[in-house]
């Protein structure tokens, strides 16, 4: 554990059942219209409808981008960023797992730009201020929701995992919305649970480990060991869904 430490976390979090009915009208304090990023886990499981709904109730244009693959790549994340400027988006929204909330990231950061998207490779590369970026995670899994990191697959001579860290990417709001998780296999809950889980031990383990962080990571841990098995066990138990460690594991890394 660190003998100095610093926690910051310029977010804000929404969390509970249903509560993305707020985003429609959280999103207006941004602008309105829309870049929303998604993949196939949200046109498949009903999620992106769900989004989609408050925000034209609330008077939301949005222009939909849902070509993000399993693992984001340099073309795509240039594609949508276009697609932002063309469309004059005002906040980019992500949807779904690790992988768009990452392209999304990047994405609002690219539209207010026209550098290489390989000036962003490493920590603090950014220079320019990103849209504001809104995440909606689907899955208990990745905390990317609430993180500012973005992993990229480029493709030069083989495939490469580079990464973007930066503060400005921290998404400025939240919505972690349990019901979301109810659509999925027992499969992906448990890859989810440890997913979790290994990023919990990760951040007790880490040499940047603090206080703060153990703290949330300890808590994560109990919560996956103790509702984890009762999730499998009650699929459709949204008690013990809501009890999933979407927002604590994360801060260890």
């Amino acid at each position: 554990m660190t003998e100095k430490f610093q926690f910051l976390m310029p977010m804000q979090i929404y969390f509970g059942e249903n509560i993305i009915q707020k985003i429609g009208e959280k999103t207006r304090a941004f602008g309105s219209r829309a870049l929303i990023v998604a993949g196939a886990m949200a046109k498949n499981s009903g999620a992106l409808q769900k989004v989609i709904h408050p925000l034209e109730k609330a008077g939301i244009e949005y222009v939909l981008f849902d070509k993000v693959e399993a693992q984001p790549r340099v073309p795509t994340i240039v594609e949508g960023a276009q697609l932002a400027r063309e469309k004059k988006c005002e906040v980019v929204i992500g949807i779904g797992g690790e992988c768009p909330m990452d392209a999304a990231k990047v994405m609002a950061a690219l539209a207010q730009d026209t550098v290489p998207i390989s000036n962003y490779f490493g920590e603090d590369k950014i220079r320019n201020h990103p849209l504001p970026i809104i995440t909606v995670p689907l899955t208990a899994g990745s905390g990317s929701e609430v993180t500012p990191f973005s992993a990229i697959t480029t493709e030069n001579d083989y495939l490469e995992i580079q990464t973007v860290v930066s503060s400005s990417i921290y998404p400025t709001l939240a919505f972690v919305d349990p019901q979301f998780t109810l659509a999925f296999t027992s499969a992906v809950t448990i890859a989810n649970g440890v997913d979790a889980l290994s990023h919990s031990i990760e951040g007790i383990i880490s040499k940047k480990s603090q206080p703060l962080t153990d703290l949330l990571a300890l808590e994560s841990i109990r919560l996956v060991t103790m509702y984890l098995p009762k999730a499998l066990q009650e699929p459709q138990n949204l008690g013990y869904r809501r009890k999933s460690p979407m927002l604590l594991y994360w801060v260890g890394w």
